[in-house]
């Protein structure tokens, strides 16, 4: 999940599908839609910057948890791996940086 893949061309496709079958719809263009802030991604080669602290701050019970001082750190996260535990309903989450 780091985005250093090229997307593929079956998802390209299906991307262009959805968004004729979505221009389709009558509702489509009362739809009001951020501009998104492409600075911070204009100069990086793959993936998005910042992506996995964005994705935290979007969900309320974790943003609660993000105090100002993790932002900058939670910057430089790459990856999350998720290992579900085989004898109860726990995991593990392993964060990976970039390197120091």
């Amino acid at each position: 999940m780091k985005g250093l893949e090229d997307v593929s061309a079956q998802h390209l496709e299906q991307y262009e599908f959805r968004a004729a079958e979505l221009k389709k719809d009558e509702q489509y263009k009362d739809i009001e839609v951020m501009p998104a802030d492409v600075k911070a991604i204009q100069n990086t080669a793959k993936g998005v910057s910042d992506m996995w602290v964005r994705a935290m701050k979007a969900n309320k019970s974790v943003e609660r948890k993000i105090s100002e001082r993790d932002t900058p750190v939670l910057g430089y996260l790459q990856d999350i791996q998720l290992e579900l535990h085989e004898n109860d309903f726990g995991f593990t989450l392993t964060f990976e940086f970039e390197e120091n």
